[in-house]
This record gives C-alpha cells, structure tokens and sequence, in this order.
C-alpha cells in the first residue's frame, strides 16, 4: 500500500472504512455459523430419532463425513452457540483452555519421555556387559 499524498483525515477514514467492513464481515460469518448449527441440530435431531441409541453416533459421524466434512466437535460447537446453549466466545475460550492443556501435557510426556531414556542409559552405563555376555 501507498500512503503517500494522504492525509490524517482521509487514513483515518480509509482505517475505519476497513474496520466497519471487517465488522461486517465478521457478524455475517456468526450468522453463516449459527444457520450451520440449525441445520446440523435438525439433521441430529432427526438421526437421534429414527435410529436406536447405540447406532446414533456412528451414523451421525457418517453423516458429517458424507454431507458436511466438519469434525464432530466442531459440529456440536456450531449447534449449541446456535441453539443457544453456549456463545461463540465461550467456544473459544474453552478451545483455547483445551489447546493449553493438551501442550502442557505433550511437554511433560516428552520430559518424561527423555527422562526415561536418561534413565536408561545411565543404568545400561552403571551395568556393563562382560565380554561373555554377562553383566559384570
């Protein structure tokens, strides 16, 4: 972008044009999300009733993967902020949590990971083998 030959008041007005747009943009997108969350609620709804409770998460995963490839999580997201169960805030800050968690979690499984190799090794170190074969 060039921003030469432009005043304070005409960047200013071109940065708020831009911010109402993205706005815009934004409440159209919660509003195409929250539609996709009606439909998928009534497509579950009418799974959860024609099939026997033990077939209904195999046929509704089926039906995500045929029909609307999103994961099911996201699937549930997008029906409980539409039926208003949740909001998309509240989505957000529990991904956010569960993302948190899960790196905590991979850190200290790859510390232990290491630790153990350590171990490991210094136990194969403090218990050499002899020439026979034999710990010596």
């Amino acid at each position: 972008m060039n921003f030469d030959g432009m005043n304070l008041d005409q960047l200013g007005a071109q940065a708020y044009a831009h911010y109402k747009a993205g706005e815009k943009a934004n409440q159209k997108a919660n509003d195409h999300a929250k539609s996709s969350g009606l439909y998928l609620a009534e497509a579950k709804r009418r799974i959860d009733t024609e099939h026997p409770y033990g077939e209904r998460t195999k046929v509704w995963h089926g039906f995500l993967k045929s029909h609307c490839p999103v994961a099911p999580t996201r699937a549930h997201q997008l029906i409980s902020v539409a039926t208003g169960k949740t909001t998309e805030e509240e989505v957000k800050q529990k991904t956010a949590a569960s993302v948190r968690e899960t790196r905590v979690r991979a850190k200290d499984e790859s510390f232990s990971l290491r630790s153990e190799k350590v171990q490991a090794r210094l136990h194969f170190q403090s218990h050499p083998i002899s020439t026979n074969g034999t710990p010596s």
